[in-house]
């Protein structure tokens, strides 16, 4: 069958003032000034996992596939002109465009992606690649001219464009793999709408309009910049004017801040992220290592109650399971409220955690939090250890800048985590809860879970593999080697004079700024 690329809109729903700008209102110019809390820890999309790494280097790289703006999870063409998928579902040929080139003036063949690809499905040393288990189906890369590339897979996988469609897979140049070793992770040079400018850490990063880029017409803009604030002097400069966009979530209170001092100067957008906070155990040491301790601080945490109670002053207040609420295989509530903290009756779940404990001879249990000091973190870390007293169990939060050395060391026993993907599909998502997986935390073995995920990975039939998704789900909330921590509402902010973005469930969805534009510059 073949593909052929569609461009839709849709709007995503708003809230606060939100009076979308409309296409056809479209002006050239200008330079877009937005803010981050963060540096990019990275320079190299293939070796990130977080958003700040996302949100600076995608105005720079172009990928081979991507969501369609406004319209997620409908996926079309970036350098991908059109493709074709066999019979068989094992050979995706893709025909990409033959007038792309890279920043520097050379041209963007079906070698750099061939390159690109390769190098995150089997990653020189050295390279951390996150996300190379989603991609392993892939046992070939093949290029019969410089506008075709050819992914052959080992076994069918009805995720494989998804996986493609990551905005983590930015495309780099071949020559500039094999001849720099400083690049990509020191040196940011790409194909998309962008030029890299300059960056001073701690202070800005800038990009400007790369005149030759492929899509006739774009980018709008001449420019951005990435202002580094921390999240009070945001909120501060956003009120004051001083920039236009902030991407990351907002909470309710500096939303609602925001509102008040720029009324109908600024625009919301809101929308379910698939982007969620979790509580891990260290299932690799005692007294975590027993499922019935595990289950039974599942069992302590009044799920409802905490998204009521956080989601009035964090970004995280939507009950749910391991996949986002509302998206067409996450568990339905009523079946959520089968597993520890999602049933109603919340004291009836606290006698029985009293009961594991006993049984476990856990009776005088404390155990340490380690979180991050983020606001949505903080706050689930708070919230938990409250809820723990509740069956008599004592917690201490300790909090770090960078957590995660510690959780990859082991040296935790319980930590504030996080899933965050460019996708709802479970095939992307569920990679965090793998034993083998590098972002996860858990340190435990569950051959179940491993053939279970395969299941599910290699199904074509969608009511099938529907019900494997839920087996793995169930097994992962009721052996408790996560507890779920809410899922992100995002609330994003704009200056009403911006349009051409739609904000989508994932963060890192269309981050290039391709289609932004403000209003008035011409």
């Amino acid at each position: 069958m073949r593909h052929y690329l569609a461009f839709t809109t849709a709007l995503v729903v708003g809230a606060m003032a939100f009076t979308p700008l409309v296409a056809q209102d479209a002006h050239q110019g200008g330079v877009f000034t937005f803010a981050a809390e963060s540096d990019p820890p990275t320079f190299d999309c293939h070796s990130a996992t977080d958003f700040y790494s996302t949100q600076h280097l995608s105005p720079h790289y172009s990928t081979l596939l991507r969501y369609v703006p406004g319209n997620y999870p409908e996926i079309t063409g970036d350098l991908a002109e059109s493709w074709e998928v066999s019979e068989d579902s094992l050979t995706y040929t893709f025909k990409i465009h033959d007038n792309v080139q890279f920043h520097d003036g050379t041209p963007l063949t079906s070698a750099d992606i061939k390159a690109s690809y390769e190098r995150i499905i089997d990653p020189p040393e050295g390279v951390v690649s996150p996300r190379q288990s989603e991609l392993l189906d892939i046992a070939s890369v093949e290029t019969p001219d410089d506008t075709t590339v050819v992914f052959q897979l080992s076994e069918v996988n009805p995720g494989i464009l998804d996986s493609l469609a990551s905005p983590w897979n930015c495309i780099y140049s071949a020559k500039l793999l094999a001849e720099n070793p400083d690049y990509p992770a020191r040196m940011v040079m790409g194909s998309g709408p962008f030029v890299f400018e300059e960056f001073v850490p701690g202070s800005h990063w800038r990009g400007s309009r790369f005149e030759a880029f492929h899509r006739e017409g774009k980018p709008h803009l001449d420019g951005f910049e990435i202002k580094r604030m921390d999240t009070s002097a945001i909120v501060n400069a956003f009120s004051a004017g001083q920039i236009q966009g902030y991407f990351r979530p907002l909470s309710p209170p500096n939303a609602r801040q925001i509102e008040s001092a720029r009324g109908d100067e600024v625009q919301f957008q809101k929308t379910p992220s698939v982007g969620m906070n979790l509580l891990v155990f260290n299932s690799s040491q005692p007294p975590l290592d027993d499922p019935r301790v595990r289950r039974a601080l599942a069992l302590a945490v009044d799920q409802r109650a905490g998204a009521s109670v956080l989601g009035q002053t964090s970004t995280t207040g939507l009950v749910g399971g391991l996949l986002r609420p509302g998206y067409s295989m996450a568990l339905t509530p009523e079946e959520l409220a089968e597993m520890p903290g999602f049933g109603e009756d919340v004291e009836a779940a606290r006698e029985e955690a009293r009961r594991l404990l006993q049984e476990a001879g856990q009776t005088n249990l404390t155990i340490d939090i380690l979180s991050r000091k983020q606001n949505s973190h903080t706050a689930g870390a708070v919230f938990i250890a409250e809820q723990w007293q509740r069956i008599g169990v004592s917690a201490k939060v300790t909090y770090s800048d960078n957590p995660t050395t510690f959780q990859r060391q082991g040296n935790f026993q319980a930590a504030i985590d996080f899933n965050l993907a460019n996708t709802d599909d479970p095939s992307v998502l569920f990679v965090k809860y793998l034993p083998d997986s590098p972002n996860n935390y858990g340190l435990y073995e569950d051959a179940q879970l491993e053939e279970l995920f395969e299941a599910q990975k290699r199904t074509l039939d969608p009511a099938e593999r529907e019900e494997i998704v839920h087996d793995f789900e169930r097994r992962v909330l009721q052996e408790a080697y996560y507890i779920p921590l809410f899922w992100t509402e995002r609330i994003i902010a704009l200056s009403s004079d911006v349009g051409g973005f739609e904000s989508a469930p994932p963060l890192e969805v269309e981050q290039s700024l391709e289609n932004l534009w403000i209003a008035g510059e011409d």
